[in-house]
């Protein structure tokens, strides 16, 4: 990840085959059993640019999604601590569609993550515990399986000013060296941090640029965090909300079209899935794209993430 606030922007939403957010978010309003009953119809803001459908059976809401998202935005805006524990995956696969047309090339088109089971493909699984304060954050990242995190993440604030300190585990060393601190521009993120390239180098390899981790380089909490601007933002784009049953608990789940963007060599495609509960917190996001170049090849990436909170005021 080259330039850390750019790919941050709204928590690396134009992260997935180097294509920009179309975004347009809903407004917030009401929550009520009527809203259910509302469609929305999200305009586009890019040229050349729309869209994706929504899947089929859901049910179109403007109201009740701008208020999901207010409330998960609210609740950490609130909060004073949080400690979080992320599992997050990565998949990755390519298809070769040598000599094949342009119109036989969008007929070979999966979902991704059907695409992916069918297809050798790489997975990459990540592990991330963090503690939190509205001006403060302990960030560690571990790959499953490994004895240690890989790194270690500390954000802090000294005269008002951001700091960073990065910890690094060297085998050879059998510990951790830990750098100095380093002021931040912006809270929302910061160029030079290698910890995604490190962790998910075998897709990074595949032309593949990958952000799951993104949302950790700053404190999710406090009335000031990007973070909580941003949770209402991206999930205030969601055009269609379910009710369905998680580990014997209802929840809410979201479905955000982020773009279909085609022109005449390529198409790409990305959608979210979001995962809120009773109490509104986010428990699960899922982000699922589609790179195809005519005649060419196709390359699906599906992440993962699925969050715990052991405590939160």
């Amino acid at each position: 990840m080259t330039r850390m606030k750019a790919v941050f922007r709204l928590f690396a939403a134009s992260c997935g085959f180097g294509l920009t957010l179309v975004s347009g978010c809903a407004r917030s309003q009401v929550l009520t059993e009527a809203a259910v009953a509302e469609r929305s119809h999200p305009s586009d803001s890019e040229a050349g640019s729309r869209r994706a459908d929504p899947p089929s059976g859901s049910v179109p809401t403007s109201g009740l999604v701008a208020e999901i998202a207010a409330q998960v935005a609210g609740n950490l805006a609130s909060a004073t601590t949080l400690t979080i524990h992320s599992s997050q995956t990565v998949s990755f696969a390519r298809e070769p569609l040598d000599g094949v047309s342009k119109e036989e090339s969008e007929r070979s088109l999966r979902e991704p993550r059907l695409a992916i089971e069918a297809l050798p493909h790489i997975r990459l699984d990540v592990e991330v515990d963090a503690e939190m304060t509205p001006t403060s954050m302990r960030a560690s990242f571990r790959k499953v399986g490994s004895p240690q995190p890989e790194m270690i993440l500390e954000l802090s604030s000294v005269n008002g000013q951001p700091m960073f300190r990065e910890s690094h585990w060297y085998a050879a060393l059998r510990g951790y060296l830990r750098g100095e601190p380093y002021a931040i521009e912006d809270p929302s993120g910061v160029e030079g941090l290698q910890v995604d390239h490190a962790f998910w180098s075998e897709i990074q390899a595949q032309g593949a640029p990958v952000c799951a981790l993104a949302e950790f380089y700053c404190t999710w909490i406090g009335s000031e965090s990007i973070r909580v601007r941003s949770y209402r933002e991206i999930i205030g784009e969601s055009v269609v909300v379910s009710r369905e049953r998680l580990n014997g608990e209802d929840v809410y789940v979201l479905s955000r079209p982020c773009y279909d963007i085609r022109n005449d060599s390529s198409r790409s495609v990305r959608t979210d899935r979001f995962v809120v509960t009773d109490g509104f917190k986010l428990v699960a996001w899922s982000s699922h794209y589609t790179n195809l170049r005519f005649g060419a090849r196709v390359a699906y990436m599906v992440v993962d993430r699925v969050y715990s909170y052991q405590n939160g005021e």
